[in-house]
């Protein structure tokens, strides 16, 4: 048996990600803290929104 097990970004866990990569909105998502690697794999990211946290 295979476990695979796959990390997700902080924009994928809060499906906050637009289909092209380029913006991730996570404002009014109650987010009071951000971890190493939550933007991981982010590299098209071009807008990110953290208003009203």
């Amino acid at each position: 048996m295979s476990v695979t097990i796959t990390t997700q970004n902080i924009c994928e866990r809060e499906n906050a990600l637009n289909s092209d990569g380029t913006v991730c909105d996570l404002s009014n998502k109650v987010i009071t803290s951000l971890s190493s690697g939550d933007f991981d794999g982010l590299s098209n990211l071009q807008y990110l929104d953290l208003s009203f946290n």
